[in-house]
């Protein structure tokens, strides 16, 4: 299994406890874009994380193709917001 492969898989099973082992799969000054967030370093990248495991129930990644251009892949998320009222 590759590293990239490895991180997809990571991604799979993300959840709030693997979310400790980000520090495994991306560098400490890695970049992290996506359509809400530009971070840099694997502690904001872990916060656009919690972010959004506590805005969101049951948020979790489906993988739709394996797309490694370099060093990017793509994944797509699914989950709902939660809603307080």
């Amino acid at each position: 299994m590759t590293r990239f492969d490895a991180l997809l898989d990571w991604y799979s099973t993300l959840s709030p406890v693997t979310l400790s082992q980000a520090g495994d799969y991306y560098h400490c000054d890695a970049q992290f874009k996506d359509p809400f967030n530009e971070v840099v370093g694997v502690t904001a990248i872990k916060a656009v994380f919690e972010h959004m495991f506590s805005t969101t129930e049951n948020p979790r990644f489906i993988l739709h193709d394996r797309i490694k251009e370099g060093q990017q892949g793509l994944r797509w998320l699914r989950g709902r917001f939660k809603i307080s009222y």
